[in-house]
């Protein structure tokens, strides 16, 4: 189900980089996972650290309010002549004499090319920094846009249009569900070359694994509806312990917490006709931390016992 919010000039969110991130780590570097967890479910535990962390945001990352860019700053060297060429031309406008208005010009011609030269070099300070980054790019061009994009009324299978924000959010919900592939998992090919046999138990979710892999998530992905996500590159050394139990019991047990299979999801207008559902696209961010190690695992077994086919192999690497 898409979930509706009222979008505000001004929003309060967590400021993250000004966590107190020392003192959450001292506070659950004093918890034993082993001795809480005896005993319980996957879905148990991933609730159970979900709530401690919550609490702990609350107390060490402080608010701050956020508000749309009315537009660009400058610097304070052109400020100060922009308040130089105002009184001059209140000077002007009081006695109009031709010695006041040539004062007036050369503040104002001054003003105008300092203004463009900060604009360049703004700008390729920008483009420098899009190298080898295109979200920042992308970005950065819907920054610049002066029409926003933004889901609008659509239109129902009776041809009637919606008319509330929630009404929207339940017909983009029924089209993404109609829409999304299931896979056909009644006729997988069977394998008649003998391979050797990949040992579930083999696979274990160790403390620094996972304390790696944390250490390499990207801090500009979406927290997504658990709000997790800022802490665990921040936090990677105390919450590898946490994470590889709950990872180890979920992949033993066959299960995994409920809030794994939800996601904040973002329509994205794709072509054609605003009012049509099916010119939208759902885009979600997901925990993959668990999934990457599993994938690294496989493919090692896969490399290692040879399994991949030497054609396609070389075919990949010569096209």
């Amino acid at each position: 189900m898409l979930a509706v919010q009222d979008i505000k000039s001004t929003q309060v969110k967590y400021n993250y980089y000004k966590g107190d991130y020392g003192s959450i780590q001292t506070n659950l570097q004093l918890v034993n996972w082993d001795d809480r967890w005896t005993g319980k479910a996957v879905n148990e535990m991933w609730t159970d650290l979900t709530q401690i962390l919550e609490e702990h945001v609350n107390l060490h990352i402080p608010l701050k309010s956020e508000r749309r860019k009315s537009g660009a700053k400058l610097s304070k060297k052109i400020q100060k002549m922009i308040r130089e060429r105002s009184k001059a031309w209140h000077k002007y406008r009081q006695n109009s004499s031709g010695k006041n208005f040539e004062k007036y010009k050369q503040i104002r011609n001054k003003v105008n090319q300092c203004i463009r030269q900060e604009e360049n070099q703004k700008r390729k300070r920008i483009l420098k920094g899009f190298r080898g980054n295109p979200k920042r790019f992308y970005g950065y061009m819907r920054q610049m846009q002066s029409v926003k994009d933004s889901v609008i009324a659509l239109k129902k299978d009776n041809g009637e249009m919606t008319k509330t924000d929630q009404e929207t959010a339940d017909l983009l919900s029924s089209y993404f569900k109609q829409v999304f592939t299931v896979e056909d998992t009644t006729n997988i090919p069977t394998v008649t070359q003998t391979v050797p046999d990949w040992e579930d138990t083999s696979l274990k979710f160790s403390t620094d694994v996972v304390k790696k892999k944390l250490q390499q998530l990207k801090t500009d992905k979406s927290p997504g509806p658990d709000n997790v996500r800022p802490l665990l590159k921040e936090c990677a050394t105390v919450l590898a312990k946490p994470l590889s139990l709950i990872f180890q019991q979920s992949y033993e047990s066959g299960t995994m917490p409920d809030e794994w299979r939800t996601a904040h999801i973002v329509p994205i207008f794709k072509k054609g006709n605003r009012t049509d559902p099916a010119n939208y696209r759902p885009v979600s961010l997901p925990c993959k931390i668990m999934e990457a190690i599993i994938k690294e695992n496989l493919v090692k077994f896969w490399e290692d016992n040879d399994t991949f086919c030497n054609k396609r192999t070389t075919w990949f690497h010569q096209g």
